[in-house]
Protein backbone atom coordinates (compact mmCIF):
# COMPACT_ATOMS: atom_id res chain seq x y z
CA UNK A 1 0.00 0.00 0.00
CA UNK A 2 1.54 3.63 -0.99
CA UNK A 3 1.01 7.04 0.52
CA UNK A 4 0.10 9.92 -1.09
CA UNK A 5 3.28 10.88 -0.40
CA UNK A 6 4.78 8.18 -2.39
CA UNK A 7 2.12 8.90 -5.36
CA UNK A 8 3.24 12.72 -5.68
CA UNK A 9 6.44 11.03 -5.95
CA UNK A 10 5.80 8.68 -8.99
CA UNK A 11 3.99 11.87 -10.70
CA UNK A 12 7.21 13.95 -10.17
CA UNK A 13 9.01 10.69 -11.99
CA UNK A 14 7.50 11.39 -15.57
CA UNK A 15 8.66 14.80 -15.55
CA UNK A 16 11.49 15.67 -17.96
CA UNK A 17 13.60 18.62 -18.62
CA UNK A 18 14.73 19.99 -22.32
CA UNK A 19 15.24 22.51 -24.47
CA UNK A 20 11.73 24.89 -25.74
CA UNK A 21 10.22 24.44 -28.77
CA UNK A 22 8.23 26.58 -30.74
CA UNK A 23 5.52 23.94 -30.01
CA UNK A 24 5.79 24.91 -26.70
CA UNK A 25 5.57 28.80 -26.38
CA UNK A 26 1.50 29.01 -25.89
CA UNK A 27 2.27 27.44 -22.84
CA UNK A 28 5.26 29.16 -21.95
CA UNK A 29 3.26 31.99 -22.53
CA UNK A 30 0.06 31.47 -20.77
CA UNK A 31 2.41 30.52 -17.54
CA UNK A 32 4.48 33.79 -18.03
CA UNK A 33 1.31 35.64 -17.73
CA UNK A 34 -0.10 33.91 -14.72
CA UNK A 35 3.24 34.79 -12.99
CA UNK A 36 3.20 38.23 -14.03
CA UNK A 37 3.62 39.38 -10.82
CA UNK A 38 6.85 37.31 -10.07
CA UNK A 39 8.77 38.39 -13.66
CA UNK A 40 10.17 41.34 -15.96
CA UNK A 41 7.56 42.61 -17.67
CA UNK A 42 8.60 41.27 -21.20
CA UNK A 43 6.19 40.77 -24.47
CA UNK A 44 5.60 37.42 -26.01
CA UNK A 45 7.92 38.78 -29.37
CA UNK A 46 10.88 38.39 -26.91
CA UNK A 47 9.74 35.09 -25.70
CA UNK A 48 8.94 33.89 -28.89
CA UNK A 49 12.43 35.28 -29.80
CA UNK A 50 14.19 33.52 -27.17
CA UNK A 51 12.88 30.39 -27.79
CA UNK A 52 13.19 30.26 -31.46
CA UNK A 53 16.88 31.62 -31.16
CA UNK A 54 20.09 29.43 -32.28
CA UNK A 55 21.99 31.45 -30.02
CA UNK A 56 24.09 29.15 -27.14
CA UNK A 57 24.01 32.45 -24.94
CA UNK A 58 20.62 32.65 -24.08
CA UNK A 59 17.72 29.10 -23.92
CA UNK A 60 14.56 28.49 -22.91
CA UNK A 61 13.72 25.21 -21.32
CA UNK A 62 10.37 23.94 -20.16
CA UNK A 63 9.72 21.02 -17.34
CA UNK A 64 7.06 18.90 -18.80
CA UNK A 65 4.99 16.01 -18.85
CA UNK A 66 2.46 15.92 -21.01
CA UNK A 67 2.09 19.33 -21.55
CA UNK A 68 4.75 22.17 -20.00
CA UNK A 69 4.37 22.58 -16.57
CA UNK A 70 7.11 24.97 -16.18
CA UNK A 71 9.87 27.31 -18.31
CA UNK A 72 12.90 29.02 -17.49
CA UNK A 73 14.73 31.14 -19.95
CA UNK A 74 18.98 31.13 -19.00
CA UNK A 75 21.59 33.45 -20.36
CA UNK A 76 24.93 31.65 -20.55
CA UNK A 77 28.90 33.43 -20.67
CA UNK A 78 31.73 31.77 -20.15
CA UNK A 79 31.66 29.70 -17.04
CA UNK A 80 28.19 31.84 -15.72
CA UNK A 81 24.92 30.81 -16.24
CA UNK A 82 21.98 33.24 -15.00
CA UNK A 83 18.27 32.13 -14.88
CA UNK A 84 16.88 35.13 -15.67
CA UNK A 85 13.15 33.96 -16.00
CA UNK A 86 11.90 30.73 -13.97
CA UNK A 87 8.00 30.18 -13.36
CA UNK A 88 5.75 26.61 -12.51
CA UNK A 89 2.36 26.86 -13.73
CA UNK A 90 0.05 28.29 -10.67
CA UNK A 91 -2.07 25.01 -11.20
CA UNK A 92 0.87 22.49 -10.44
CA UNK A 93 2.81 24.41 -7.56
CA UNK A 94 3.21 23.25 -4.17
CA UNK A 95 3.84 20.02 -5.64
CA UNK A 96 7.70 19.89 -5.37
CA UNK A 97 8.21 21.20 -9.24
CA UNK A 98 9.83 23.96 -8.59
CA UNK A 99 12.49 22.38 -6.62
CA UNK A 100 12.55 19.51 -9.28
CA UNK A 101 12.80 22.05 -12.23
CA UNK A 102 15.62 24.01 -10.18
CA UNK A 103 17.35 20.81 -9.83
CA UNK A 104 17.65 19.97 -13.29
CA UNK A 105 18.31 22.85 -14.89
CA UNK A 106 21.44 22.76 -12.72
CA UNK A 107 22.53 19.57 -12.66
CA UNK A 108 22.29 20.40 -16.57
CA UNK A 109 24.31 23.75 -16.15
CA UNK A 110 27.10 21.81 -14.15
CA UNK A 111 27.33 19.27 -16.61
CA UNK A 112 27.68 21.93 -19.34
CA UNK A 113 30.68 23.22 -17.38
CA UNK A 114 29.08 26.70 -15.97
CA UNK A 115 31.02 27.47 -12.34
CA UNK A 116 28.50 29.53 -11.30
CA UNK A 117 24.77 29.97 -11.41
CA UNK A 118 23.09 33.43 -10.62
CA UNK A 119 19.91 34.24 -10.39
CA UNK A 120 17.16 37.13 -9.50
CA UNK A 121 13.83 36.95 -7.29
CA UNK A 122 11.50 40.02 -6.79
CA UNK A 123 11.16 41.19 -3.20
CA UNK A 124 7.64 40.18 -2.51
CA UNK A 125 8.18 36.98 -3.93
CA UNK A 126 9.27 34.82 -0.50
CA UNK A 127 8.44 31.55 -1.65
CA UNK A 128 10.77 31.60 -4.50
CA UNK A 129 13.36 33.24 -2.26
CA UNK A 130 12.72 31.02 0.46
CA UNK A 131 13.05 28.31 -1.95
CA UNK A 132 16.50 29.31 -3.35
CA UNK A 133 18.12 29.56 -0.14
CA UNK A 134 16.57 26.50 1.40
CA UNK A 135 18.62 24.83 -1.89
CA UNK A 136 22.34 26.65 -1.41
CA UNK A 137 21.70 30.16 -3.17
CA UNK A 138 22.97 33.24 -1.08
CA UNK A 139 21.95 36.75 -1.52
CA UNK A 140 24.70 38.09 -3.19
CA UNK A 141 23.31 41.32 -4.17
CA UNK A 142 20.04 43.94 -3.53
CA UNK A 143 18.95 46.19 -6.41
CA UNK A 144 17.33 49.35 -5.36
CA UNK A 145 14.21 50.12 -8.09
CA UNK A 146 13.95 53.77 -7.26
CA UNK A 147 10.15 55.44 -8.31
CA UNK A 148 9.06 58.96 -9.00
CA UNK A 149 5.45 58.68 -9.23
CA UNK A 150 4.11 62.52 -9.80
CA UNK A 151 4.17 63.63 -13.06
CA UNK A 152 4.09 67.40 -12.92
CA UNK A 153 8.10 66.29 -10.78
CA UNK A 154 9.47 64.15 -13.54
CA UNK A 155 8.79 66.88 -16.32
CA UNK A 156 10.20 69.42 -13.83
CA UNK A 157 13.29 67.29 -13.80
CA UNK A 158 13.77 67.38 -17.45
CA UNK A 159 13.44 71.37 -17.26
CA UNK A 160 15.90 71.82 -14.98
CA UNK A 161 18.86 70.54 -13.74
CA UNK A 162 18.15 70.38 -9.75
CA UNK A 163 14.85 69.90 -8.41
CA UNK A 164 14.85 69.68 -4.58
CA UNK A 165 11.45 69.27 -4.23
CA UNK A 166 11.68 65.60 -5.76
CA UNK A 167 11.78 62.89 -3.13
CA UNK A 168 12.28 59.50 -3.66
CA UNK A 169 11.31 56.26 -1.22
CA UNK A 170 13.88 53.29 -0.61
CA UNK A 171 12.66 49.97 1.08
CA UNK A 172 15.06 48.31 3.12
CA UNK A 173 14.52 44.91 4.55
CA UNK A 174 17.11 43.33 7.16
CA UNK A 175 18.23 39.74 7.32
CA UNK A 176 16.20 39.52 10.52
CA UNK A 177 12.93 40.46 8.85
CA UNK A 178 13.84 38.38 5.45
CA UNK A 179 14.60 35.30 7.71
CA UNK A 180 11.38 35.93 9.69
CA UNK A 181 8.93 36.35 6.22
CA UNK A 182 10.71 33.05 4.63
CA UNK A 183 9.59 31.03 7.73
CA UNK A 184 6.28 32.47 7.48
CA UNK A 185 6.04 31.15 3.79
CA UNK A 186 7.73 27.95 4.28
CA UNK A 187 5.07 26.55 7.18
Amino acid sequence: ESSSEDSSDNSLNNLYLRKASLKDVDKIIKIYNKSRDYLDEEDEEWIRSIVSSRSRRIKAYVLKENEVKAFAIVYKKNDVAYIDALAVDPEYRGRGLGTLFLRSLELMLRKEGFKKILLTVKHHNLKALSLYLKHGYRIRNVVLVLEVSDQEKIRSIYSSNVNKDVRYKIYTYSRKYLRKKMLETAV
